[in-house]
């Protein structure tokens, strides 16, 4: 929790399953890390070696050992019911009934704009900086998506092409309905913008810059350096899919037939 409780720049900002308050957390908000509940560890899901960490979410390029799973720990038909057994044997994951709501230990980031800068007298461990105008909401219900286990990750000078909306994404899941390796699960998607060059490559901003100044033109200018690139760029709408996969509820939370259909 040392790296990821803050990421983003704050408690619970970046992943939305996850902050502070996860290491003793309520029942309501994660029965297997609760000491009423499960009582579980980071690593009782996670396994390790030589600083190898299992696991994988959508906007992660690299898993270094198998990924956990739910069934690792749990049968193939958790359920007394045969028609749940069903939804958890097909394309359902278990985090889509048993997570319904993120962001429950504190606000999450949905989105950020680079453009409009606001001074946030903690950040950088109480050096100050000119961050983004931040969007945090708690208690979010996710979105959904088909995932198979692999995603794109943009790669800096790689040449992207926006969706039919004009979004340009910078993490998402591959999967396809009933193809026979994808699974429905819920997702946090964060929205910002970004720079783009004339050639259609992102500029990767030397974010610091920004911090240090407030001048958002200034750290694409300074990112254009350090990548050998010059000319022009706009500023383009990007997102990037999250896996929520932390943060199970009670049984007792999960939804009716009748939630869902």
């Amino acid at each position: 929790l040392r790296c990821h409780a803050k990421a983003g720049g704050g408690d619970w900002t970046k992943r939305g399953d996850m902050g502070l308050s996860s290491a003793d957390p309520s029942v309501e908000e994660d029965v297997h890390l609760s000491k009423s509940g499960a009582d579980l560890s980071c690593v009782n899901c996670h396994a390790t070696s030589k600083h190898k960490v299992s696991g994988r979410g959508i906007d992660l390029r690299q898993t270094e050992a198998e990924a956990p799973t739910c069934k690792a720990c749990h049968s193939s038909s958790p359920h007394s019911d045969t028609t749940l057994n069903r939804h958890a044997a097909g394309q359902v994951s278990c985090q889509v009934c048993h997570i319904r709501e993120y962001a429950k230990g504190g606000a999450t980031e949905m989105s950020r704009d680079w453009l409009k800068p606001v001074w946030n007298p903690a950040f950088c461990s109480g050096q100050g900086g000119f961050v983004g105008e931040e969007i945090k909401e708690s208690f979010v219900k996710p979105e959904y998506v088909w995932f198979d286990g692999t995603s794109y990750v943009y790669n800096v000078g790689e040449v992207i092409e926006p969706d039919e909306k004009g979004v340009y994404h910078m993490a998402k899941s591959h999967g396809n309905p009933f193809d026979g390796n994808s699974s429905i699960v819920p997702i946090k998607r964060h929205t910002t913008i970004m720079p783009l060059h004339a050639d259609g490559r992102i500029i990767p901003p030397a974010i610091m810059w920004m911090f240090m100044t407030g001048d958002f033109d200034l750290a694409v200018q300074k990112g254009m350096q350090e990548q050998g690139m010059s000319g022009n760029y706009s500023i383009v709408e990007a997102d990037a899919e999250m896996l929520i996969t932390h943060g199970v509820e009670p049984k007792e939370n999960a939804p009716s037939c009748n939630e869902c259909h």
